[in-house]
């Protein structure tokens, strides 16, 4: 029986609680018995400073062993508690997102540029964004990639339907896109720093003279403990002592690097071991689209999984930590030569595997944002995923909704635009629903180019790219007056379409920066001049002299409106896109209802 999102979330909810209250009983059972290895011990301890007997040393032994090996198994469970508590509340997460409640924290303000040719305009980042409402990436590379295929806009149709292909396969897996979403989670958000991979890459080799300080470092630990278990038996103790100024000294000739080393490794173990368990995920998955197999096919050196290389490093990066220890590690490091080893081990690891990390990285990310709008397509059953027509100029959709604005309140509308220099112009009562309805095709395109359904019935749409001014101010930063801001925004589109671009422009009060006389004329003359080129778009505006051109370039222009109506002091809006030209306006009544005597 095929479940829907919401019953899949309840009943994985459930089943996290029953196994994490299952995991704390067991949790309860190893801290008892610890608590009684440790009593025993501690016993046996008193009863050999009281009466010694030689057995007791045996006792006192296995006490230890018992506890060490409980509080490991101990260790083990906290873990996967820890990970099913993860689990637990990502399908938490899940179940307030089907109430139109966004997830938390993760919006992407970060990734906002105000110079972007449309970011600002349709809400892409920040607080209750498209960010902010699709992200299920949690690491830094992931959430970098589904920033980039939101901001970019995919032209090229057949990567768009091999993205689609992929989302597909990955919405069912629940389970594979949130163990993803979970090693995220868990290592990622508190430790770690995002660029340590190309910081590690970049570094110069600690050991950059040849092969002999790396004959001295594996010969100098092996001759310095044959010494000192020699001078137990036949050699003078100042031996030892004498020979160990080697050590000294070759940590010394390398403290700068190692100490680089160490601060880029720092505290990162747990991050390298959550993208080896992201890539582990990846390998061992049966997938049949043609994008995931490629991911796969490039997950291996010399027949060796990623996984493997990447939880080598976590290994080497734990292994370096020891230098935390102000007891174990100077005895570590003097006998063994500890942090060179470790230096040199990574060194090796880097040899091997440099050159394919940014691959490896970039194939985390790309997963990240496919399970973003995996997520999408699962949670959200009804939408559909776009059909891609790869020439011309064409957005159609049924049923076309702002996926922001919640499902109960959320008013649907057919949108047709084809040809090139097609234009809409809509006009309308101030919030009748204008620029809501620019935003509704902006985000629903951005989705659409990124491999993602679109909140529509069926759709279908060309490779365009996405232009707009909407949200334009003035700039006391950049000395940018409004109306010249808004001059450059409408300038990047022109020379879009001078350089060859398929272009969707969205428009919202052209030149409301300047006296209506001239915002008249320049609006007029910009309409005319787009109609002539390989670009379409839809203008909002309360400027009727724009409708006019319906008349003058029927063929290019069509007239639509959004409409209301007033009941006693209410205003009513039913959010509907109709045909012609709008005739009533509402500004006058807007201005008495706040006082102003018209």
């Amino acid at each position: 029986m095929n479940l829907t999102a919401e019953q899949t979330y309840n009943k994985r909810f459930s089943d996290f609680q029953g196994k994490i209250a299952g995991i704390k009983r067991v949790e309860l059972v190893l801290a008892l018995y610890k608590s009684a290895a440790a009593a025993a011990g501690i016993f046996v301890l008193f009863r050999i400073t009281t009466a010694y007997r030689d057995s007791q040393l045996i006792w006192l032994g296995l006490f230890l062993l018992l506890f060490t090996a409980g509080a490991m198994i101990h260790e083990a469970y906290i873990r996967r508690r820890t990970f099913l508590e993860t689990l637990l509340q990502l399908n938490e997460t899940e179940r307030r997102a089907l109430r139109d409640e966004f997830p938390d924290g993760d919006d992407g303000l970060e990734f906002m540029s105000t110079d972007h040719r449309y970011a600002t305009d349709i809400d892409l980042f920040g607080p209750h964004s498209v960010f902010h409402f699709c992200s299920r990436a949690e690491t830094p590379v992931g959430r970098r990639h589904l920033a980039d295929r939101l901001e970019r806009g995919e032209l090229n149709a057949e990567t768009i339907l091999s993205l689609q292909e992929a989302v597909r396969e990955m919405a069912p897996l629940v389970d594979l896109r949130q163990n993803i979403q979970a090693y995220g989670r868990l290592y990622t958000k508190k430790t770690g720093n995002p660029d340590v991979f190309q910081r590690l890459l970049e570094k110069p080799p600690v050991f950059p003279r040849g092969k002999k300080w790396i004959f001295l470092i594996h010969l100098i630990p092996p001759a310095a403990v044959s010494l000192i278990i020699l001078a137990f038996l036949v050699l003078p103790w100042y031996v030892p002592l004498v020979f160990l100024v080697l050590p000294v000294l070759l940590n010394r000739r390398f403290r700068g690097e190692k100490e680089e080393l160490f601060q880029i490794t720092s505290r990162n173990a747990r991050l390298f071991k959550s993208y080896a368990k992201t890539l582990r995920a990846l390998e061992e998955t049966e997938f049949t689209s043609g994008l995931l197999k490629d991911f796969q096919s490039k997950l291996e050196v010399d027949g060796t999984p990623a996984s493997k290389h990447i939880r080598r490093l976590s290994f080497l990066a734990g292994c370096l930590e020891i230098r935390r220890s102000e007891v174990l590690h100077p005895i570590l490091n003097l006998l063994f030569l500890w942090d060179l080893h470790c230096a040199y081990r990574i060194e090796k690891w880097r040899r091997r595997t440099a050159l394919h990390i940014p691959e490896w990285f970039r194939i985390i990310g790309e997963t990240e944002s496919l399970n973003s709008f995996a997520c999408l397509a699962f949670n959200h059953s009804d939408w559909a995923f776009p059909s891609i027509e790869p020439d011309g100029c064409v957005y159609r959709a049924q049923n076309l909704g702002h996926f922001l604005i919640p499902d109960d309140s959320r008013i649907c509308n057919d949108f047709r635009l084809e040809g090139n220099g097609r234009i809409l112009v809509v006009t309308g009562p101030n919030m009748a629903g204008k620029s809501t309805f620019l935003k509704t095709v902006g985000v629903n395109l951005v989705l659409g180019l990124a491999g993602a359904p679109v909140c529509a019935r069926t759709c279908t749409l060309s490779p365009l790219k996405l232009y707009s001014s909407m949200k334009v101010s003035d700039s006391l930063d950049k000395n940018l007056s409004l109306f010249y801001a808004e001059l450059q925004r409408l300038k990047n589109i022109l020379d879009g379409i001078r350089e060859g671009e398929r272009i969707l422009f969205l428009l919202d009060e052209i030149l409301k920066g300047t006296n209506v006389l001239d915002r008249q004329a320049g609006a007029v003359a910009l309409l005319r001049q787009l109609t002539r080129y390989n670009a379409m778009g839809v203008v909002a505006t309360h400027d009727l002299e724009l409708t006019k051109l319906e008349k003058e370039i029927p063929d290019r222009i069509k007239n639509a409106h959004f409409d209301g109506k007033v009941e006693g002091d209410r205003l009513l809006f039913e959010y509907k896109l109709r045909d012609g030209r709008c005739e009533s306006f509402n500004a006058l009544i807007l201005m008495r209802k706040i006082g102003i005597d018209i």
